[in-house]
């Protein structure tokens, strides 16, 4: 079994108790010492409720380290975490695990706030400047789906930063990382696709000589392929209006090509992301191939059709 001890830091809310850092740390202390029991191990649960500051957070990690102790808390990192795993993901909007909730910050809060209809809250109330106040908002993590399809139907990104350990046996802070970006077109829950229509992700590639379109719809497995060696951008625009792709990844010559992103961005919505180097034939053969168990690509009819396998 386990004992808790909840940690708030509430400086700055008149009219309730006020509790620094250290006065925290020193009443954790002396709970720590009045802890005698055989068959228990204490755990702290610090919890952001209703401000709990960064430095208390460190400090309390840094408890936990020298103790040896359980850690279990609806936000038991600092923004510092949060900012970098933020800044592998910039174009995702990141839904990151804390305790029952998917929390975001900062631009994504906004973001999330405005699109899904959510109340903008702080953890830094004891900041007098508003502006200086880090935003969030959240939502419960066994209904986060809903909350994710209605970003991804709006041509969002999302990064699913979850706990990789359960916080109840991690030692200090819990392990997290990013499981899973959800985009529009890899979707795959049926909660989250339109019924009776497809889901597009598309390969648009483009070259001085010719042009090339792939599109898959991963919920259903269906794939197809095709190599325009001639008037490739209007070959291009006719398909992209046939599939009609939520997402586009494009060459890097596509995705320069004002009519082709036009023609995504504004006339079907999609997502375009520009693939770079991932438009190497030597390199995209080698994965068709393996993607399908053949040896080469002639077996799947694109042994002609280079544009199409890049």
């Amino acid at each position: 079994g386990y004992v808790g001890k909840v940690n708030m830091d509430r400086n700055g809310l008149p009219g309730i108790l006020q509790e620094t850092t250290e006065e925290s740390i020193r009443e954790t202390l002396r709970w720590l010492e009045g802890c005698h029991f055989d068959h228990v191990k204490p755990i702290l649960t610090p919890r952001f409720t209703p401000s709990c500051t960064n430095e208390l957070m460190a400090a309390l990690g840094r408890l936990a380290q020298e103790k040896g102790l359980y850690v279990q808390s609806h936000l038991s990192e600092n923004l510092g975490e949060i900012q970098w795993v933020k800044e592998l993901h910039p174009d995702c909007i990141l839904f990151f695990r804390l305790g029952d909730f998917y929390e975001m910050f900062d631009d994504d809060a906004r973001l999330a706030a405005r699109e899904l209809d959510l109340t903008l809250t702080t953890r830094d109330r004891n900041v007098e400047d508003p502006a200086e106040r880090t935003p969030m908002c959240g939502v419960p993590y066994h209904s986060a789906e809903a909350y994710i399809g209605r970003l991804i139907a709006k041509g969002y990104k999302v990064a699913i930063c979850e706990q990789l350990e359960d916080p109840a046996l991690a030692k200090g802070l819990v392990d997290r990382d990013v499981i899973r970006i959800i985009t529009p077109g890899t979707v795959t829950a049926s909660s989250m696709l339109e019924e009776n229509k497809s889901n597009y992700l598309c390969a648009v590639y483009l070259s001085a000589q010719s042009g090339g379109t792939a599109f898959c719809d991963l919920s259903t497995g269906e794939f197809c392929a095709a190599n325009y060696p001639a008037d490739a951008v209007s070959h291009i625009l006719n398909e992209l209006g046939r599939f009609a792709p939520r997402e586009a990844v494009c060459a890097d010559a596509a995705a320069e090509n004002d009519d082709i992103r036009t023609f995504l961005t504004k006339r079907l919505g999609s997502l375009v992301e520009a693939g770079g180097d991932r438009f190497e034939y030597m390199a995209a053969a080698a994965r068709v191939c393996e993607q399908f168990g053949v040896q080469s690509t002639d077996a799947l009819g694109l042994g002609e059709a280079p544009a199409a396998v890049c």
